[in-house]
């Protein structure tokens, strides 16, 4: 597979990851828009569930967004970049974030959520994930960096 391929994949991907953000934001405002109006006919528990949406939405939003940060410098033809690291850490405490959001939202409920989990494991995996993922980065950096030096 040529550079050439490499590149335009990586334009591609980080092109639909823009527009996949573009569609969750909007999505989250919309959905914010009707908590707004429809306030008066939500029940506490209502609310936190639909806020709970709104910024798990917010949350992939961000991940998207660097996500495709991270394929545009893929794309460039430079992946082993400190940045990228960086980008995969910062999506990791993403993924943890939306670990919390269910017991979060059925603790802040007046009555509770007894049906909602107090943590969402498959959150946290994608974390850990996402995390030895930015490890192998940065061990890439290291060795990109010690081969420059050697040449």
């Amino acid at each position: 597979m040529g550079i050439e391929k490499v590149q335009t994949a990586g334009r591609r991907l980080s092109l639909l990851m823009k527009g996949l953000m573009v569609v969750l934001v909007t999505s989250a405002v919309v959905q914010a828009l009707l908590i707004g109006c429809l306030l008066r006919t939500f029940t506490e528990h209502g609310l936190f569930s639909a806020a709970e949406r709104v910024v798990r939405l917010l949350l992939w939003a961000m991940i998207c967004r660097r996500a495709a940060e991270l394929f545009q410098t893929a794309g460039q033809g430079e992946p082993f970049v400190s940045k990228n690291v960086g980008r995969l850490r910062r999506i990791a405490l993403c993924f943890v974030g939306m670990g919390f959001l269910p017991g979060l939202a059925g603790k802040l409920a007046a009555l509770g959520a007894p049906d909602k989990p107090l943590l969402s494991i498959d959150s946290f995996l994608w974390a850990a994930l996402i995390y030895g993922l930015s490890e192998i980065f940065r061990y890439g950096c290291a060795l990109q960096k010690l081969d420059e030096e050697t040449l």
